[in-house]
């Protein structure tokens, strides 16, 4: 939790309306500066730890510390902004208790906007995949939201947790690890809400992201050695290229976007598209006010 109060409330009934009641809730405060703290300690319901930081120290480091925490032997997370719909973790406890070779049950989220209007789902970006080979998938794009993950506690601490060390993308890293010592199970259903509020989406958080991710993917690669064919690691950057590239581009910095998505058509992905769209794009930012 970090600057909750409006929402905490929310997030926190929509477990104690879960029809699967074995559950014990850690909420860590991210050093907030509101009445977050405040409004959980209001509710009356034993189950429910807090945990207070002194300074921010980012989702990672606040989600660790919760799985530190943790007393049973699996683990789901909510951001402090999403809710579960209430057949959430019935559904995903389930699956886990009956198959001991899965290490990541998904679900689908529904999106709402702040108007309550009902957007895309979480999957409609990336499909969703399941398997063995799901980890292909998410090093390429990720289908997978925070608030939508259970896993087991023992893979938490096989794989290290987060990575504080990511700013951006330590979710999407997890996942990945993870994805690559079990199989992913994806539930077609949106099981949980991710309520979308319009933000900034700054240059500075764009360009930070990019590297961020990117990095991330690469060292993933430089570590599977011949598990991926070269053609597999081409698409792989080629997409992840391009959606960056694309995002940088739609934030302002244009030159740096579109020079992944440059590289994303020399490495094969969608070459003619990406190719078409680097001028449309710059000829819009260069023609759009400040």
């Amino acid at each position: 939790m970090f600057n909750a109060a409006l929402t905490i409330e929310r997030a926190i009934n929509s477990v104690r309306a879960q029809t699967y009641a074995d559950w014990e809730m850690i909420c860590v405060d991210d050093a907030s500066a509101d009445d977050t703290v405040e409004r959980v300690a209001a509710i009356d319901d034993p189950r429910i730890r807090v945990i207070r930081l002194d300074g921010n120290g980012g989702p990672a480091r606040a989600r660790n510390l919760a799985i530190a925490a943790a007393k049973g032997e699996l683990v789901a997370f909510l951001d402090a902004d999403d809710e579960w719909l209430p057949d959430k973790l019935a559904r995903q406890v389930a699956l886990l208790d009956a198959d001991a070779g899965l290490a990541l049950v998904v679900t689908d989220m529904r999106v709402t906007t702040v108007d309550g209007g009902e957007g895309s789902s979480v999957y409609a970006r990336q499909p969703p995949v399941s398997g063995i080979d799901a980890w292909k998938t998410l090093l390429a794009s990720s289908f997978i939201a925070t608030s939508a993950v259970m896993t087991r506690r023992a893979l938490l601490d096989r794989v290290g947790g987060f990575n504080p060390e990511l700013v951006t993308g330590e979710d999407q890293d997890l996942f990945i690890r993870l994805a690559m010592i079990g199989r992913v199970h994806a539930i077609s259903d949106s099981l949980a809400v991710y309520h979308w509020m319009p933000r900034s989406y700054s240059t500075g958080h764009a360009a930070r992201q990019a590297r961020d991710v990117i990095a991330m993917v690469r060292q993933h690669l430089r570590q599977l050695g011949d598990r991926l064919s070269r053609a597999e690691r081409r698409t792989i950057l080629g997409r992840r290229y391009e959606r960056l590239g694309a995002n940088l581009m739609d934030s302002g910095a244009r030159l740096r976007g579109a020079w992944l998505m440059l590289r994303a058509a020399a490495l094969g992905r969608a070459p003619f598209r990406n190719l078409i769209a680097v001028p449309r794009r710059l000829l819009r930012g260069a023609g759009s006010t400040r």
